[in-house]
């Protein structure tokens, strides 16, 4: 019984843990755009990475559009 109760009381602190984790992301919002420079298909991360932040923003991902979006902390 006080193993089942242990077990219980270790969920809920994760649960707990995860949502605090959560809403401190959600705090901070991210603006993202398409990339001006970056042309053609978006296959290589490293090449939107570097228009992105020729541009000004922080980060530059490739998406399964095939698009170059960049990111930044608002």
């Amino acid at each position: 019984m006080e193993c089942k109760k242990a077990i219980v009381c270790s969920f809920l602190l994760v649960l707990l843990i995860m949502a605090s984790e959560e809403a401190a992301r959600a705090d901070a919002k991210t603006c993202v755009r398409f990339s001006r420079s970056f042309r053609g298909f978006c296959v290589k991360n490293r090449k939107c990475n570097d228009a992105c932040l020729s541009e000004g923003w922080q980060l530059g991902k490739c998406v399964p559009l095939l698009v170059c979006l960049c990111f930044k902390i608002c």
